[in-house]
Formats: structure tokens, C-alpha cells, sequence
């Protein structure tokens, strides 16, 4: 089950590259640099990792309420 959800992670965030990729190319050509570009993508998948890893550690499972 959760090597499925990995590979469901792993494309839905694929997808999401791929759909962005004429907003970073349109932001290059305004004069974002590649650091600016890198930072501001690394920002997002951290707020996204962060986020998931907290509904995560809190989320109830049946497990958890004997």
C-alpha cells in the first residue's frame, strides 16, 4: 500500500512539473534567475512535504484508538 501511494505522489507531482514548466520558463524570461527559480521550487515542496508529514503524524488511525 504505500509504495503505492509513493507512486501516486511521485506522478501527481511529475504532472505538476510538467504542466509548470511554461510558468518557469515565462518567469526566466522576465529575469528570474535559475537560483530564484530553484528556491522558489524548493519552498513549495517543502510547504507541501511539511504539510502531508503533519496531516501524517496526526491523522487517526484504527490502529491508534485501542
Amino acid at each position: 500500500m504505500l509504495v503505492i501511494a509513493c507512486a501516486n505522489v511521485t506522478n501527481l507531482t511529475l504532472m505538476r512539473a510538467v504542466r509548470r514548466e511554461h510558468e518557469l520558463m515565462v518567469r526566466q524570461a522576465i529575469g528570474a534567475g535559475s537560483t530564484r527559480l530553484r528556491k522558489l521550487l524548493l519552498t513549495e515542496n517543502l510547504v507541501l512535504a511539511g504539510t502531508g508529514g503533519v496531516l501524517g503524524l496526526g491523522w487517526p488511525t484504527p490502529a491508534s484508538a485501542c
